[in-house]
């Protein structure tokens, strides 16, 4: 039911690394907007029922969504705890999808930055359990479900909504396959990919969530989906003259 002490003790140090991050990551958070600290006024299944990732029309591979095929790769860092992380997600990306990803233009790959649960242990770390959690339902094939139900399900920083035993309710309202996903949330098996990927964030110049490599090039914060939108059309037209 937990790691063992050696493993804590490496990703308890790794996680130190990040704790500059956190505090940048507030920063930006409190720069991106206008002071509502990004509390989005909309209907949690309204918003999952908009996304083209789980509509079926475009290929997801685990934590991909759209064609490998698609000129401009997205890869998108971010905290399931983070309350821009969910505007970006419930405003911009659905345009996003339906703009680019279905059309073949844009492939978006989704990277763990678990960083606003601090350096509390697996147990008690509500943003290191939570992506614990998505990538427990990717086991059953069922991650941009869980994924977007994360974040319809945001209540503040480190407050009790991702704590186990609610991730653990997501998953039998979600109709997975419960006993499996108690012991792999249990198990903590994706510790060591969470850390993983939090170091390779760091190395990209990630510093806070969210954050955004546009065909390798880093865009940090919340973007519209105008000014995202560029982004897009500036890597398209690199692509098509190279």
């Amino acid at each position: 039911m937990g790691l063992d002490r050696g493993r804590w003790i490496l990703g308890t140090a790794t996680l130190v690394l990040v704790v500059v991050a956190v505090v940048i990551a507030v920063g930006l958070a409190s720069q991106s907007g206008d002071g509502d600290e990004g509390a989005v006024e909309v209907d949690g299944t309204a918003v999952q029922e908009a996304h083209i990732c789980l509509s079926g029309r475009v290929p997801v591979d685990g934590a991909t969504c759209g064609s490998k095929d698609a000129p401009v790769k997205i890869i998108e860092f971010s905290d399931y705890q983070c309350p821009w992380c969910r505007r970006f997600v419930d405003t911009t990306e659905v345009d996003l999808q339906r703009e680019y990803i279905e059309a073949g233009l844009v492939q978006l790959e989704f990277h763990n930055f678990a960083i606003l649960g601090g350096d509390a242990p697996p147990d008690e770390n509500e943003s290191t359990l939570a992506a614990e959690a998505a990538e427990c339902a990717n086991v059953q094939g069922r991650y941009w479900e869980y994924h977007y139900k994360l974040f319809a399900e945001q209540r503040g920083e480190n407050q009790g909504a991702f704590r186990a035993e609610r991730l653990k309710q997501f998953a039998s309202e979600l109709r997975l396959d419960g006993d499996a996903f108690e012991q792999c949330l249990d198990s903590h098996k994706y510790n060591d990919m969470i850390v993983e990927q939090q170091g390779a964030a760091l190395e990209a110049g990630v510093r806070g969530t969210p954050s955004f490599l546009v065909n390798g090039e880093l865009a940090e914060g919340f973007r519209t989906f105008e000014q995202f939108a560029a982004l897009i059309e500036a890597a398209l037209a690199s692509t098509e003259g190279s």
